[in-house]
């Protein structure tokens, strides 16, 4: 569960820390099962459809690498099949297989084809307009996907997190990507999970969204507003225990990035105040692994220079604690 919720399943060290507990396949099956199990008699609520995919997600993963790549299901057939499909599916085909190339793993073998090829549509859309986004149904219940794709820059994430918040959405989970366009410039393509509050709300939110992103993210717009016009938590007529704000970080468990987990009460904005204090540490976000249990929340942050460099974050830990405890001290419930 932790390594489902918390890590990089593209990062080898996340699959290698995993895989050293394990005998096997039926090994890795019979902790698949006993982890949804677990988590299912914890409360009738606690699987949600989220966790639920996270956990499928690493099964996956974890069976493809005990396979080996001679496996019948070995990594490099089932991402050539994956790219296969969603290529017969994409409007542009030239753009579509440069799209596919310069995309990871992770992302294509854990997205329906058709997801990839809406995506690839606002990809291209976004190459030539610098902004495009999408919303759809999602394959996990009860959430929405956002697809916003972007020329990426620093601050990108908090920009598009403060657009969500002043949207008034609830944000579930988030898939954090960037990928080299042909001139050169790199194009972020940042996947959310979303959930309205009020599900008859959705038809009239494309134009919302459209107002609020061309707001924030062209610059138009300071991000502070969002965290100042969020509204009111659909948690907020609960009496629920407080819970103090944490910060671990993490510089060993990645080869790629520092770890940073932020452990605090659910409330609006919480991804949008964190983008922020990251952006103002000039830190940026690879990856985000989004994890709400009831009012309690624990998301997990790859970060890198702004260069996508990896830095050491454990000498900056009183400053990083400091600026994230800070600016969600801010967001005291309305």
């Amino acid at each position: 569960y932790h390594t489902a919720t918390k890590r990089d399943l593209d990062d080898p060290a996340s699959l290698d820390d995993l895989l050293t507990v394990l005998r096997g396949r039926e090994n890795l099956r019979e902790l698949y099962l006993l982890t949804i199990a677990d988590i299912s008699t914890t409360s009738p609520t606690a699987l949600t459809a989220w966790k639920a995919k996270l956990l499928e997600d690493l099964y996956h993963a974890a069976d493809a690498r005990l396979l080996g790549p001679d496996g019948p299901n070995g990594d490099e057939l089932t991402l050539r099949h994956a790219q296969q499909a969603a290529l017969s599916l994409a409007e542009r085909p030239d753009f579509a297989r440069s799209f596919l190339a310069s995309m990871p793993p992770r992302y294509l073998l854990g997205t329906p084809p058709e997801a990839v090829a809406a995506h690839i549509r606002i990809a291209a859309e976004a190459s030539e307009s610098g902004l495009a986004f999408g919303l759809r149904n999602s394959s996990v219940e009860g959430l929405s996907e956002l697809c916003v794709v972007a020329f990426d820059r620093p601050g990108l994430l908090a920009a598009i997190a403060a657009a969500i918040t002043a949207c008034r959405l609830e944000i579930h989970g988030a898939q954090i990507l960037s990928h080299p366009l042909d001139d050169g410039r790199a194009q972020a393509v940042d996947l959310f999970w979303v959930r309205c509050s009020s599900p008859e709300r959705l038809p009239k939110l494309h134009s919302l969204l459209l107002s609020q992103l061309d707001a924030f993210v062209r610059g138009r717009t300071p991000l502070e507003a969002a965290l100042a016009q969020r509204g009111p938590s659909p948690r907020s007529t609960r009496h629920t225990p407080a819970i103090t704000t944490e910060v671990f970080i993490d510089d060993r468990s990645s080869s790629s990035a520092a770890i940073v987990e932020v452990v605090t009460q659910d409330r609006p904005g919480v991804l949008c105040a964190l983008a922020l204090a990251f952006h103002r540490l000039n830190l940026s976000v690879s990856l985000a692994r989004i994890n709400t249990e009831g009012t309690r929340v624990a998301d997990v942050f790859y970060v890198t220079g702004n260069d996508g460099s990896k830095i050491e974050l454990l000498p900056r830990k009183d400053e990083i604690k400091a600026r994230i405890t800070d600016i969600l001290s801010s967001l005291a419930t309305p």
